[in-house]
């Protein structure tokens, strides 16, 4: 059991370690400096720079201490979910109007008795005008796309290595052990 859960949590270290810092040749990223922002296909990483190759072919050569913010590109943002509550909203805010509008007409209209018909106008106009432009809403929101991108940490300056430590032991006296900590290497 010991080793089991020992394994686990170096899986788990693995992970977040390679996550938070991944720049692997042939990824997308995104590179903001002092000066101007570049985006670009990592094609190698080396101790003190980042190659990107852009989008129009040109290498670039960025170098760690010049790097304020480094992100991933993590794919494409649709607004479908948006779109359809926006109209759904405006459209079930346009049935409500026009079952009051109604609801004052139906005195001059019909004389017989006009109890529950606006609320019966206003909940079918909800329905159409809500459905209708919620529909509508979700075709918009499915059209436009943006990138997502994610902060990933930046590489270190020079030849100081800093990377998350998690050690777990076990002693007969204290029972389990975890430490958590940044491990430095130069």
């Amino acid at each position: 059991m010991y080793r089991f859960v020992r394994l686990c949590m170096l899986m788990a270290v693995v992970v977040v370690s390679s996550e938070a810092m991944a720049q692997s040749a042939g990824e997308r990223v995104r590179i903001t400096t002092s000066d101007a922002s570049f985006e670009g296909i990592v094609s190698e990483r080396a101790l003190d720079s980042i190659e990107l190759s852009l989008a129009d072919g040109s290498p670039l050569s960025v170098s760690h201490g010049d790097i304020t913010m480094l992100e991933r590109y993590v794919g494409q943002r649709t607004y479908k979910k948006r779109g359809f509550l926006i109209g759904f909203g405006l459209g079930a805010i346009a049935g409500i109007g026009v079952g009051l509008a109604t609801s004052e007409t139906c005195d001059e209209v019909i004389d017989i008795g006009c109890e529950g018909f606006g609320v019966a106008v206003a909940a079918l106009g909800v329905g159409v005008y809500g459905g209708g432009l919620g529909l509508t809403g979700l075709l918009i929101g499915a059209a436009v796309k943006t990138d997502q991108w994610q902060e990933i940490a930046r590489p270190s300056v020079g030849s100081l290595q800093l990377s998350p430590m998690l050690d777990v032991g076990y002693s007969r006296h204290s029972g389990q052990q975890i430490r958590i900590g940044v491990s430095a290497s130069f």
